[in-house]
Parts: C-alpha cells; structure tokens; sequence
C-alpha cells in the first residue's frame, strides 16, 4: 500500500418498479472520491457479526444536492466501496431500511440506516412442497437459490460443500420466511449461514470462511496492541479471543482468519464481528475487530 489518501464509491440503486426493466439502471446515483478529486463528505459506522440475521450500518452524506436528497427516498440497495488511493473495495451491500434529514443552517445531512440481509416478507416467503427421497442437499439448495433471486441485497452465494446427507422418507412441506427455513435445515447438521457483502456463506459452525488469513501487525495497520478477551457470541460455548483496532482494511471479512503478530500476542484467530468507522475527510477510519482463538489446521 503506497497511499493513505482515503477513497471511496458510494453507490445506491433504486428498487425497480413494477413492469421496469432491468436494464434500466439510469435513475442509479454515485458519490466518489479519489485521490485526485474530493466527494461530497460522506461518514459510515457499520457492524457485522458471524451470526445469522442483519448487519446493520449508518451512513451520512454531507451537503447532497436536493434532487439527491429526493431519490434517496426510494427503496434500493446501497453499496459502500472504501479504501486508498488505487485500492478500494466493498465493505457493506445492504437494503435501505430508513432515511433522515437533518438541516443545520450552514449545512446539510443525511442518513441512510442500512440492513444487510433485510427482505420484505413477499421477498423472503417461500412455499414449496418435496416428494419422498427429496434430500437435504436439494432443500437447501433450492432455499438458497430462492434468496439469491428474490433478495435485491443478496447477490450470490459462496461454493458451500455439504457433507451430512439425508434422504427424507415423506414429503417435506417449506411454508415461511425463506432465511428461517434455512436455518432450521442447517443448524441440525452442524452448519450456519450468514451474509456479508452481498454473499450468502454458508459454512460449518466453527469452520473459517477461507483459510488464507488476513495478516495484521504493526507494520501493516495495527493501531496499538491487541486485547485479549472473552468472547461469548457462541453462549454454549464461551472461548478466548482478542480485541484489535486497526486502519480500515476491507479484508476483514467476517468467518476470515486472521494472523496476529505483535509483541504481546501472536496466533490465529477467527474473525466473529467487526465494526468499520470512517469519515471521508478526516478523524476514524478504522477498523475494530472482535475475534476468536482457531485451532483447526
């Protein structure tokens, strides 16, 4: 990295109207900055857990132009992209959940609350009905297949492997919220989902996202000296982590691994939440990073 100069590219797409083309994506509006040109002031404080259900995330954009303002009032999706200068990637993929305008004489803001993974219960819901020797692995397939393409915010799916077959010797009838469906057919076997940028993971319940860490030390980042902690987000299971605070760095992913080096800690973690705050001008824009111990290699 030879630059700290901060970029970003904050992208939010209208929901399509009824009867609208999906090619038609000219009502789409950009906010950037690079190195070489200065955006519009824009402030995020976003959080994400390894958990199943929504990350959530406020965004602030200083002094919008009103016909901004206007179309910022629609349902879509948000997409943040931050970084530095030449190297910026996406940290945040969500669905618009609330808006809010503050005027404050010399300037003005506005906010953007984001979910991701956010669907309206006509997005989510799904019926459908399996005859016997339907299998697990198809259920869960199709359920997948249903949000990707019913749910603006969720764009793909990561290549999950399922090794715990099962053949069903009755039908199997699917009524409900999509993302509790999936749940309910994962959790017995040991696997979860959760969604992060745009991606709906699924994994095995303490299995890293990738196996390629993330490195973080003194000399790429680390902003003081990592804590260690208890971490309880598994209530059955409490185990040691670490807390660390580091510049903002959109490869913390979280499921990734990360590798510690520093004087008073050193190992493998996995990362389980993560909250990214930053200003586009000056002050944060960092990134603090709750992860667990791993032992699985």
């Amino acid at each position: 990295m030879t630059s700290y100069k901060r970029e970003y590219e904050l992208t939010f797409v209208p929901s399509m109207e009824e009867g609208q083309s999906s090619f038609i994506q000219s009502n789409s509006i950009v906010f950037s900055q690079t190195a070489k040109r200065v955006g519009l002031m824009i402030d995020f404080n976003i959080s994400k857990s390894e958990t199943s259900g929504e990350n959530s995330g406020i965004i602030g954009i200083t002094n919008p132009s009103k016909d901004t303002i206007a179309s910022l009032q629609k349902d879509g999706v948000v997409t943040l992209k931050v970084g530095y200068k030449g190297d910026i990637a996406t940290i945040l993929v969500g669905s618009k959940d609330s808006v809010s305008y503050d005027d404050m004489g010399g300037s003005k803001r506005i906010e953007l609350s984001i979910l991701e993974g956010k669907a309206s219960f006509k997005q989510s819901y799904m019926s459908k009905n399996y005859p016997v020797g339907a299998t697990n692995i198809q259920i869960i397939l199709e359920i997948v297949d249903h949000i990707v393409s019913n749910v603006p915010s969720v764009e793909s799916s990561n290549p999950f492997i399922i090794f715990d077959f099962k053949s069903y010797q009755f039908p199997q009838v699917l009524v409900g919220d999509a993302f509790e469906l999936l749940d309910n057919f994962l959790k017995p076997i040991g696997y979860k989902y959760f969604i992060n940028k745009g991606v709906l993971n699924i994994v095995e319940k303490n299995a890293p996202l990738k196996k390629l860490p993330v490195i973080l030390g003194p000399h790429n980042g680390m902003i003081g000296s990592p804590k260690q902690i208890m971490d309880s987000s598994d209530s059955t299971k409490p185990t040691t982590g670490i807390e660390v605070m580091s510049i903002i760095n959109y490869n913390f992913d979280i499921g990734r691994l990360l590798s510690i080096s520093s004087e008073q800690i050193n190992g493998i973690y996995k990362i389980s939440s993560v909250n990214f705050t930053g200003n586009s001008y000056e002050g944060d824009w960092i990134s603090n990073i709750r992860a667990v111990e791993y032992d699985g290699f």
